[in-house]
């Protein structure tokens, strides 16, 4: 492959929201177009739908950022799966209308665009099943990341926040007490926060009490 050959572009919510609301027809043409261009520098031709030609302009400059270089990842924050140069032969094989079918069950399987009719659904289910893994692994990535950015945000729950968060809670603890061990400090904050009544009591019941309702 070529040093600035381009692979794959990332397909995100904001292309697959205006193409749900195309014919399937349509759908397919842009879809296909967007590869054109990503991966062969191709224009719509003069035989493309008026509605599919004017929604690939509208999203040129977005295609043309992504032909400038490859890029390593996604928009941070914007919901994408990634769509290779094998897929986009995959979806020039089909004619427009499968292609349009099979771009909008993906997109409602990933963004939850409007689902297809079942007998919709039908006629391209074989190809969306062969499809399907690729955007499994999109899915569980995107997960991921939204779980590790979410406990990056979260504060370092120590023995002083509980004290501090909750100031109703009597007497301290050391936190080389053997009542700790084992003790997950965020579950026992998680603990403590779902069970108002107990922040009348010690410290040391309080984490005594939830060893026992934990196994600990």
């Amino acid at each position: 492959m070529e040093e600035n050959e381009i692979d794959k572009f990332y397909f995100y919510s904001s292309y697959a929201r205006p193409i749900s609301k195309l014919t399937h027809s349509e759908a397919g043409q842009v879809v296909k177009a967007m590869c054109a261009f990503i991966f062969n520098d191709k224009e719509p031709s003069d035989k493309t739908l008026p509605k599919a030609k004017a929604l690939f302009y509208l999203l040129y400059e977005q295609l043309s950022e992504a032909k400038k270089k490859q890029t390593k990842s996604a928009k941070r924050g914007m919901e994408h799966f990634t769509f290779t140069k094998a897929l986009a032969k995959f979806f020039e094989a089909l004619d427009d209308e499968q292609s349009g079918l099979l771009i909008k069950q993906c997109s409602n399987y990933v963004f939850g665009t409007p689902p297809l009719d079942e007998s919709e659904a039908t006629q391209v289910d074989e190809y969306f099943e062969l499809i399907k893994p690729m955007l499994d692994k999109t899915i569980k990535q995107r997960e991921n990341a939204k779980r590790h950015n979410e406990n990056r945000k979260k504060p370092k729950i120590t023995l002083e926040k509980i004290r501090e968060d909750f100031k109703e809670i009597r007497g301290n603890l050391s936190p080389e007490n053997d009542v700790l061990k084992g003790v997950d400090l965020n579950k026992l904050y998680a603990f403590i926060e779902d069970n108002e009544e107990l922040r009348t009591q010690s410290m040391y019941s309080i984490v005594d009490l939830y060893r026992r309702e934990n196994g600990l």
